[in-house]
């Protein structure tokens, strides 16, 4: 049997060292390994790796190394999951990067799982974009920020900076996650499923509903700065932009909530604020 992997250009491709042996047990495999811009392919045949371009080299089971090829592949799993307050399912995405060699291994090194949908589980003062319950089950409620600390379900949370920092700037990259992130009904590819919609906002000052179709914030577990004596000022990410705004506490913003034990590597994990 051939090991199949999605094409590839020769910049997107890494290398490194491995023994393989060629044995009875992997008899017929077909590798492929990179050589200045093409591929030499070896065919494992009576214990050697025997190239298939007409020269007389192969590669024994005494061959020290072989190069291993691998692609590394971004993706969304989609699943669900039940709040178990109010009985409501919810689609979720886990985002993941993965390496995969010819070999048949995969390596997991990032791993988020999110809601896929706004958070709606009521929590008193909650509200639905325009008084409308039909927005709530679109679009999830809007909580203020104390709202949103303690509307998530258990073994979930608000977000914080290296998670979304990991996945948008270090993972996707935000160029492309600013299409990435969002659904399709707000002009967006949702490539890996996590349906950004533009719920709107409340706005406690002038008392109104604002932005809806446009825009969208939701709420984080960070804080920034301070307005005189008043508490430091909690931070929401804009989904229009995927950019960090100050918010009031007051502020009716969406939420979006992450699962407990998220996978990012260390290198990834960046001094904030």
């Amino acid at each position: 049997p051939s090991h199949s992997f999605p094409t590839r250009r020769s910049s997107d491709l890494g290398s490194e060292q491995e023994s393989v042996a060629c044995t009875d047990k992997n008899e017929g495999d077909t590798v492929m390994v990179p050589r200045d811009y093409i591929y030499d392919t070896y065919v494992c045949e009576d214990g050697k790796w025997t190239s298939d371009f007409g020269g007389d080299i192969s590669l024994d089971s005494s061959t020290s190394v072989l190069l291993k090829v691998f692609v590394t592949i971004i993706k969304g799993i989609p699943g669900t999951v039940v709040d178990e307050r109010d009985g409501k399912e919810y689609r979720t995405t886990t985002i993941v990067l993965e390496t995969a060699t010819i070999f048949g291994s995969v390596f997991r090194y990032f791993e988020e799982t999110w809601l896929a949908e706004n958070l709606a589980y009521e929590v008193k003062g909650s509200r639905c974009y325009g008084d409308s319950k039909d927005n709530c089950e679109k679009y999830g409620r809007l909580y203020s920020r104390d709202q949103a600390m303690v509307a998530c379900p258990e073994g979930w949370h608000l977000p914080n900076f290296d998670e979304f920092n990991a996945l948008v700037n270090k993972i996707i990259g935000r160029s492309a996650a600013v299409k990435d992130l969002k659904s399709a009904k707000w002009s967006g590819t949702d490539k890996y499923g996590f349906s950004a919609l533009p719920a709107g906002v409340w706005d406690p000052i002038g008392g109104r509903y604002e932005e809806l179709g446009y825009g969208s914030w939701i709420w984080t577990s960070e804080t920034y700065g301070h307005w005189g004596n008043s508490p430091s000022n909690p931070r929401a990410f804009d989904l229009a932009d995927l950019s960090w705004w100050n918010r009031l506490r007051s502020d009716g913003n969406s939420v979006r909530c992450i699962k407990d034990g998220a996978r990012i590597p260390e290198s990834m994990i960046e001094f904030k604020d």
